[in-house]
C-alpha cells in the first residue's frame, strides 16, 4: 500500500523524489515474491489472496508510471499462478496455485483480484506489460470470470442492491459493497490513461 500511496502522490504532485521512492518500494515488493510466484512476506504467516492481489495491483499501477522489465516480469509471474477454484457449496472463485493454494473466499478478496487483473490489462494496453497472446487471453478470461463471479454476489434487497460478503446468498456487508464498487468502477483504468 505504501507503493500505491507514493505513486498516487507522485501523480498528484509530480515530485521526482516520490517517483524514486516508489521505484524503491517496487523493488522491495518484488523481493517478497516467493519462488512459487506468490507475494508473501518472509516468515511463518501463510500466503493470502488479499496480500497477493494488492501486490499485483501496486506493481501494475507502478508499471504505468515507471515501466520496468523487473516489475513486468514479477507481475507476469504473479498472474500465472491465478486459477479457478470451487469451494464447497459449490461456489466458484479464484485461487492462487502455490503456498497452500489460498482461495478468494470473500467478496473483498475477489474484488481485490479483479482490480489487480484490470490494472494488469490496463498496463498491457498502455504497452508497459508485454504479454504473449496466450497470456493476454488468459488474463482477459480471468478478468471476465472475476467480474461475473463478483456480479453474482450482488442482489436486490428491497429498494437497494446489497453485496454478499462471501459466496452468493451469504449475508451482505458494507465492506463487501465498498470493495465491489471499487472493483466494478475501477480507478486503475483512469490512472493508466493519465499516465499514458
Amino acid at each position: 500500500q505504501a507503493l500505491m500511496a507514493a505513486e498516487a502522490l507522485h501523480r498528484a504532485t509530480g515530485e521526482a523524489a516520490l517517483l524514486a521512492r516508489s521505484t524503491a518500494l517496487a523493488a522491495a515488493l518484488r523481493a517478497t515474491q516467493r519462488d512459487s510466484g506468490v507475494f508473501r512476506e518472509a516468515g511463518a504467516a501463510p500466503a493470502t489472496v488479499a496480500d497477493h492481489a494488492i501486490a499485483l495491483l501496486a506493481l501494475a499501477r507502478h508499471l504505468a508510471l515507471a515501466p520496468s522489465q523487473h516489475d513486468a516480469a514479477a507481475l507476469r509471474r504473479g498472474l500465472v499462478i491465478l486459477a479457478l477454484a470451487t469451494l464447497p457449496g459449490p461456489v466458484d472463485t479464484l485461487a492462487l496455485r502455490g503456498e497452500g493454494d489460498p482461495v478468494a473466499a470473500t467478496t473483498e478478496d475477489l474484488a481485490r483480484l479483479l482490480r489487480a487483473l484490470r490494472a494488469a490489462q490496463g498496463a498491457r494496453a498502455a504497452g508497459v506489460l508485454p504479454l504473449p497472446a496466450e497470456e493476454a487471453r488468459r488474463l482477459a478470461f480471468l478478468a471476465e470470470t472475476a467480474t461475473a463471479l463478483l456480479q453474482a454476489r450482488i442482489r436486490p434487497e428491497g429498494e437497494v442492491l446489497v453485496v454478499a460478503a462471501g459466496g452468493p446468498g451469504s449475508a451482505p456487508s458494507l465492506a463487501a459493497q465498498a470493495a465491489a464498487l471499487a472493483a466494478l468502477l475501477p480507478p486503475e483504468a483512469a490512472v493508466v490513461r493519465v499516465a499514458a
